[in-house]
C-alpha cells in the first residue's frame, strides 16, 4: 500500500522487493501463544514440546504477512510443512488472531512483542521456540521524495527517535 501511494508510511515486519525504503526499527521473536485454560495448562505445563504443540488447531496468518514467512522457516527446520498442522483459520489481522487464540480457537505462531501484554493479564500462555528461536527485524516502510507529507517526515523522524531510544 506504501508502494502504490495508498498509504504514506508503513510497518512491516519483513523486507520485499519494491521501490521503498525499510528502515529496521526494532526487533523481535516469535512465539506459540496458547490460550491460557485448564486444558493448557494440563497437557503442556511451561515447558512444551514444540512438534507435540503444534499438532493442536492452528491459526494461521495470511501469505502477505512477514508472520507466515517466518512460519513456513520453522515448520521447514522442524521437517514440517503446513499440510502437517490442523489449519483451523487463516487471519490477515495479527489481533483478531490474538483475540481467536484467547477465545480458544486453537494456538498460533506470532510476535512475542503482540502477545506480552495478554500473557502478563493471564490470558495467553507463550511458549518459547527454543532451539528454533530466531529473531526478526520489523521496518518502519516509506517512499522517500518531494512529495511525502509534511505529517509524514515529522512521523517518520519521530520513530526513528522512539528506535534510537530503544522505546519500541
Amino acid at each position: 500500500q506504501v508502494e502504490n501511494g495508498t498509504l504514506d508510511v508503513g510497518f512491516v515486519g519483513r523486507k520485499v522487493e519494491c521501490s521503498c525504503i525499510f528502515e529496521p526499527i526494532a526487533t523481535d521473536e516469535l512465539v506459540i501463544a496458547a490460550p491460557n485454560n485448564a486444558y493448557f495448562r494440563e497437557k503442556y505445563g511451561e515447558n512444551a514440546d514444540l512438534k507435540e504443540l503444534l499438532k493442536e488447531p492452528f491459526i494461521m496468518r495470511t501469505e502477505q504477512s512477514g508472520t507466515q514467512y517466518e512460519a513456513e522457516q520453522l515448520l521447514q527446520n522442524l521437517g514440517l510443512s503446513e499440510k502437517d498442522l490442523k489449519i483451523v483459520a487463516k487471519v490477515n489481522d495479527a489481533h483478531a488472531l490474538q483475540n481467536y487464540v484467547i477465545q480458544g480457537l486453537g494456538i498460533s505462531l506470532v510476535s512475542h512483542r503482540m502477545v506480552k501484554a495478554e500473557a502478563q493479564r493471564g490470558k495467553l500462555l507463550v511458549y518459547p521456540l527454543g532451539q528454533y528461536a530466531r529473531q526478526r527485524s520489523f521496518y518502519l516502510v516509506f517512499q522517500e521524495g518531494p512529495y511525502l507529507p509534511k505529517s509524514a517526515v515529522a512521523f517518520i523522524r519521530y520513530v526513528r527517535e522512539l528506535s534510537q531510544k530503544k522505546e519500541l
